[in-house]
């Protein structure tokens, strides 16, 4: 399955109404650490284990009326509706996080998608010279 993405209040209404799971990430393009946890929810949402479980991400500002009603102040945020009704949130890029309470609320045992996220944007060789203080 893949991540579907939702541009408007009403295909955001109908992925929470009518899927028993559903994982919503709210993002900005410009904000470095949601394309990684982006990579994480393709991950998830390949998985096996999380074959129940509907995921979707919204541009929070493109539909502002729903990051309003949700009190989305930061990205990326991650809310998981069950049966329709908001039951958790993870803030952050917190990938271990956001598959324990997946987990938790779909009654699964995935485990955590093995993506690094880098929010520097550096190479692995620029933060390891910059580790051992090397010019």
């Amino acid at each position: 399955m893949s991540v579907e993405k939702i541009v408007s209040k009403n295909e955001f209404e109908n992925v929470i109404l009518n899927n028993k799971i559903a994982v919503v990430h709210f993002y900005a393009e410009w904000a470095t650490q949601c394309g990684p946890m982006n990579t994480v929810l393709d991950e998830m949402a390949r998985q096996p284990s999380f074959r129940r479980v509907h995921f979707a991400k919204i541009e929070a500002e493109v539909v502002p009326e729903i990051s309003v009603q949700y009190k989305i102040s930061a990205v990326p945020t991650f809310i998981i509706f069950k049966d329709g009704e908001k039951v958790d949130v993870v803030n952050g890029a917190n990938p271990a996080e956001l598959t324990n309470k997946i987990n938790k609320h779909a009654g699964t045992n995935a485990p955590t998608p093995s993506v690094v996220i880098n929010p520097s944007g550096q190479t692995l060789e620029d933060r390891l010279k910059t580790l051992i203080n090397l010019p």
